[in-house]
C-alpha cells in the first residue's frame, strides 16, 4: 500500500478525514511540555499556532482538537487553545 501510495502516507490520511473515516489532531510545534512554559505565555501561543499552521499547510484546514504533548495540562495553556480555536 506504501508503494501505491508513493509514499505519501499524509495524503491518504487526509482523504480518510475527508470521507468522515477519521480525526487527525496536531500537537505543540516542538513538543514541549506545554505547563513549564507556563511563565512565557507567548512561547504557549508560538508552539500551538505553529503546529495549527502546520496542520492546515498539510491538511488544507484548521486543525479542530490537540493532543497535549506528554497529556500535560495547565490553565496557562487555555488562552492559546482559544486563540487557535481548538476545541478538543
Amino acid at each position: 500500500r506504501y508503494d501505491a501510495l508513493q509514499g505519501d502516507l499524509l495524503a491518504a490520511f487526509a482523504g480518510h478525514q475527508e470521507a468522515g473515516l477519521l480525526e487527525i489532531a496536531t500537537t505543540a510545534a516542538t513538543h514541549p511540555v506545554l505547563p513549564l512554559l507556563a511563565d512565557a505565555p507567548s512561547s504557549i501561543q508560538g508552539q500551538i499556532q505553529t503546529a495549527c499552521d502546520d496542520y492546515q499547510c498539510w491538511f488544507g484546514r484548521a486543525p479542530r482538537g490537540i493532543w497535549l504533548p506528554e497529556c500535560a495540562y495547565d490553565s496557562a495553556i487555555e488562552p492559546a487553545l482559544a486563540r487557535s480555536n481548538l476545541r478538543w
